[in-house]
């Protein structure tokens, strides 16, 4: 079961209970937000359900509210989900890889947790990955957009996709040349 941005919300919420409860006095957004060195809107955002934040925030979050990371999912459930999230889009890694790319994407600030919740929302029935579901997955990198010149804020889902239709026609053209 993967947490919905509400959920997740929810629970961060829960977590400023706790803390409110061991200091005594009422642990607000904005101290939160100081605590991580984020926005009091940004923390809004994310206790409201309207984004999920990175596992780095995340784990930040859970470290100022005095909890552990197992509050909001186990380490166990998430260290699976970006597992699965990983084989489904790299086939046959060894178990070594998996882990170093999962320690990765926890420690990568810009590795979003809807990222991969999202990603495996949208595949559980289908184990299957398309050529252009990963183009597109790896065009919406932040370091892809930064090194492409491109602002995401402005792209539609429908430039998303025909950006990684054209990259797709692109490297078909190109694998001409190496094909024995």
């Amino acid at each position: 079961m993967v947490l919905t941005k509400k959920e997740l919300g929810n629970l961060i919420k829960a977590a400023r209970e706790i803390k409110s409860k061991q200091i005594g006095k009422r642990y607000t957004q904005k101290l939160l937000a100081n605590d991580i060195g984020k926005s009091q809107s940004y923390i809004g955002d994310i206790e409201s359900g309207r984004t999920y934040p990175s596992f780095v925030i995340l784990n930040a979050i859970a470290k100022a509210c005095g909890i552990p990371m197992g509050f909001f999912e186990t380490d166990e459930k998430i260290n699976e989900n970006i597992d699965k999230f990983v084989t489904l889009q790299l086939q046959n890694l060894e178990k070594e890889e998996v882990y170093k790319i999962r320690e990765a994407i926890k420690n990568d600030p810009s590795a979003k947790i809807n990222h991969v919740y999202d990603y495996l929302h949208e595949n559980q029935d289908n184990p299957y990955i398309t050529p252009q579901q990963i183009v597109k997955h790896m065009l919406m990198q932040k370091s892809i957009m930064d090194f492409c010149k491109l602002d995401e804020t402005r792209m539609m889902d429908e430039d998303f996709q025909d950006f990684s239709e054209e990259v797709l026609r692109q490297i078909e053209l190109i694998s001409y040349k190496y094909k024995k």
